[in-house]
């Protein structure tokens, strides 16, 4: 008898378990990664050697989005973080307040069982957000909390963030960072480039493998 093993498949179309040889599991894992690779390059060499899992974000996760989302507020040292009140005002809190409506795409990377960092994108007006580029392209934040900064946490995250938005039908995606944010080099390595700038910030866009 031929032991069996269980496949979890997506497509825009639904989700569904196919169970098949082992064998053959492995040989489309192996495709898959060996894709993967090709698409991300330095990103996903970069991300697979980490032992972070994800997890979807949910609407469960508001409180702490709120907490990531200050962290992402990046100003250059010696700025400390903004003030916390900056969240409630209306042109901030756009991106992530009520979260868990259409469109909305995010991903939580934990270690050891602990949330440690989220990546989110939203998809908002044309005009409306400092990211915006156009009616189709959500626009991205990331955070990790500070003790597992520069970690290369930042990768995985991304990486699943990619996966996450291809799934919901998003071909690229957007953000804002300030020019010495060191944050900027992972960008680059997950394929964001840079397209102009929004009040002195970068705005970057990242096609969607």
């Amino acid at each position: 008898m031929t032991d069996g093993c269980s496949l979890w498949f997506g497509s825009r179309s639904g989700k569904f378990w196919q169970t098949m040889p082992c064998s053959e599991v492995a040989v489309l894992a192996e495709f898959a990664i060996e894709n993967l690779w090709r698409q991300l390059g330095d990103c996903w060499r970069y991300a697979r050697y980490r032992m972070t899992q994800i997890r979807p974000l949910t609407s469960d996760d508001q409180e702490q989005l709120w907490n990531w989302f200050h962290i992402a507020l990046w100003d250059p040292p010696p700025a400390g973080l903004r003030p916390r009140e900056v969240l409630q005002n209306p042109g901030v809190r756009i991106y992530v307040e009520n979260w868990g409506q259409p469109g909305d795409v995010g991903v939580i990377a934990m270690l050891d069982g602990t949330d440690i960092g989220a990546c989110w994108m939203r998809l908002l007006p044309a005009g409306v957000g400092l990211a915006s580029v156009d009616e189709h392209t959500p626009q991205l934040g990331i955070a990790l909390l500070p003790e597992h900064q520069h970690k290369g946490h930042g990768s995985r995250l991304m990486l699943a963030a990619f996966v996450a938005a291809g799934s919901a039908g998003y071909r690229q995606v957007s953000l804002t960072v300030h020019p010495e944010n060191p944050a900027i080099a992972l960008y680059e390595r997950c394929g964001f480039r840079k397209i102009g700038e929004r009040n002195t910030y970068d705005l970057m866009v990242a096609a969607v493998p």
